[in-house]
């Protein structure tokens, strides 16, 4: 698996580059990883944690700290599905996330694209469950499996009993440039 970059990794940038070039760079949403300190899955244990009942509650006030795991939503080299990032446990996702409660293709985020959309309109993602056994969660809501849900700017996001925020390049960059100040 590769290095999992953090808030701070993006703070020089931010801080060297002006903000369009950052905005540029870091164009493709990204998912803020608030829950990673739970148990890592065995790479040679193929099966997913059940948690049944005791899925955990989301808090909706996670703060913001330097050490978060920051995910950009992009296609990783060779990955497969042209048309959708894959999140899931195993190293060939384009999000790999090794946790026991995440299933080998937990999700997948998808961007249609709308030729006849305004200028300046944000870009939509979707979210879709492929049939993951712990499921997927959009602000406490449980998706419908295999059936894409809009993703909003701020949404927080369950797969299994990890917990995520979704930000647009726009609020990233806020998060970045908080990040920066506190670091000062």
């Amino acid at each position: 698996m590769s290095e999992v970059l953090t808030l701070a990794s993006f703070v020089e940038a931010h801080e060297t580059q002006p903000l369009e070039l950052f905005l540029l760079e870091n164009a493709r949403p990204v998912l803020l990883h608030h829950s990673h300190q739970q148990s890592v899955a065995d790479a040679a244990d193929f099966r997913t944690a059940l948690l049944g009942a005791s899925m955990p509650q989301l808090s909706y006030a996670a703060p913001l700290t330097p050490d978060l795991p920051v995910y950009p939503l992009v296609k990783a080299a060779g990955a497969l599905y042209s048309d959708r990032i894959i999140i899931g446990r195993t190293s060939n996702c384009d999000i790999p996330l090794p946790f026991a409660s995440i299933s080998k293709f937990h999700a997948y985020v998808t961007w249609p694209e709308d030729p006849d959309a305004p200028e300046g309109l944000e870009q939509q993602y979707w979210l879709t469950d492929p049939g993951s056994t712990n499921g997927c969660f959009i602000d406490g809501r449980r998706l419908e499996l295999r059936k894409p849900k809009v993703i909003h700017d701020g949404a927080h996001i369950l797969f299994g009993e990890q917990s995520f925020s979704f930000l647009t390049p726009a609020t990233f960059e806020q998060a970045v440039a908080r990040i920066a100040a506190m670091v000062r």
